[in-house]
């Protein structure tokens, strides 16, 4: 991560990722710190010149409206503290290939990261998963670009 990472994400969250979050002090680690719209408004418009569109997200990737959505593993960690607003185990249509991994014990993007000796079983598991996924679709695709080469399938 570099300084410039955090400037991108400060955009993004002005412009259109508007992602209220909190923390308390008693369930977390950190100071507590309620959530403040209009002080994050402020801050955004005096940083980026832009006033955040709280429904932007919404109306542009449909939010939970996942209608026109295939092959996608929705990995969220415990200790996310967005998780709770992500696509979590319930939410999962295997007939649309939209599938989920949830990682009690893990981070953000753990399930992405080198492998590690102290891995927790259920970011074990996420890779696991999304690795079968990958391979699956992969080869659904080469079946179908088969299939239509030649008019018929091929075994």
């Amino acid at each position: 991560a570099t300084s410039e990472d955090g400037l991108f994400w400060s955009y993004q969250s002005c412009t259109e990722m508007l992602m209220p979050m909190s923390r308390d002090g008693q369930r977390d680690i950190f100071w507590p710190q309620p959530w403040d719209r209009e002080a994050f408004g402020q801050w955004c418009q005096e940083t980026w010149g832009q006033v955040p569109d709280d429904d932007f997200g919404r109306r542009e990737f449909g939010g939970k409206n996942l209608a026109g959505a295939s092959n996608i593993v929705f990995s969220n960690g415990g200790f996310d503290p967005w998780s709770t607003g992500g696509v979590l185990p319930g939410d999962e249509d295997p007939r649309r290939s939209l599938l989920t991994a949830f990682m009690p014990e893990g981070a953000h993007h753990l399930d992405f990261m080198f492998s590690h000796p102290e891995d927790p079983d259920s970011v074990l598991k996420a890779r696991a998963k999304e690795k079968a996924a990958i391979i699956a679709w992969a080869a659904e695709a080469r079946a179908r670009r088969r299939q239509g080469a030649s008019g018929h399938t091929t075994v």
